[in-house]
């Protein structure tokens, strides 16, 4: 048997016996962006085994797969739309939020709106799932950041409005709400399609809650963006919310949507 070493409290000769942390390990991505015939599925998920072991992906490797960006979306609603059909050890909620960070993380703006778009229109629990993993992705200010830069733009296309606005109104985060303030205004006021207008009606839910939200300049702004939506609902709301609002510019926005 090999002799053990003996060793006193506070003695610091053998500090460096201990074994040192291990640095996280690289995502192994590059085999799979050097073969001109790769699987795509198998980039998909080794870039969410990625996710799960070490809570991102660098984006110079990510960018490495920009031509394949909108296959990997596809992959992930065939599992969100198929759970059943897969074995490996995450759940919906993980790959979705994975699939939202790596949208995020290379600046694939145009497959973000593709995923939400395509998830929109999936049966089943997909567009739950994906509005929890958005409000999950919005509780890092980074994440929400870019969040707020894609619905910008999707809000400001004609075709990508109607998606925009129905998360939007899903996820009911008045941060998000306040920062797009002006592209909201702008289609609550202005000539929009069908899908558009009912898309908005969802979104005034929302506004309607932020009413009586603590932040003043929340209240304000939601105020301001259902004065251009004004319904029976709207009304309502804001007859209840009008005699206990204690800001005074909001209380005249209130009376003007109560009328």
């Amino acid at each position: 048997m090999p002799e053990m070493k003996q060793t006193h409290g506070g003695d610091d000769d053998d500090i460096d016996d201990l074994p040192q942390e291990a640095p996280p390990p690289k995502p192994k991505l590059d085999k799979f962006a050097s073969k001109p015939d790769i699987n795509i599925r198998d980039v998909f998920w080794k870039m969410m085994e990625n996710y799960l072991e070490n809570g991102a992906i660098p984006a110079e490797e990510l960018k490495k797969f920009n031509d394949e960006r909108f296959p990997l979306v596809r992959a992930s609603i065939s599992v969100l739309g198929n759970p059943h059909g897969y074995t490996y050890e995450l759940t919906r909620e993980q790959i979705a939020f994975f699939t939202i960070k790596m949208t995020l993380d290379a600046e694939w703006e145009d497959a973000f709106e593709e995923y939400l778009e395509e998830i929109k229109n999936s049966k089943g629990s997909a567009p739950e799932i994906v509005r929890d993993a958005l409000k999950e992705a919005c509780l890092q200010k980074e994440n929400q950041k870019r969040i707020i830069e894609y619905l910008r733009i999707m809000l400001r296309n004609r075709e990508g409005a109607e998606i925009a606005l129905y998360f939007i109104a899903q996820i009911q985060n008045a941060e998000i709400s306040a920062e797009l303030k002006k592209e909201l205004l702008v289609l609550s006021r202005g000539d929009i399609g069908t899908n558009q207008m009912n898309a908005m009606a969802g979104m005034s839910v929302t506004l309607i809650s932020i009413l009586s939200h603590w932040d003043e300049e929340a209240r304000y702004n939601a105020a301001d963006i259902l004065n251009g939506m004004k319904d029976d609902e709207v009304r309502e709301a804001a007859k209840k919310r009008k005699d206990i609002e204690p800001n005074q510019e909001i209380k005249e926005l209130l009376e003007k949507l109560a009328t």
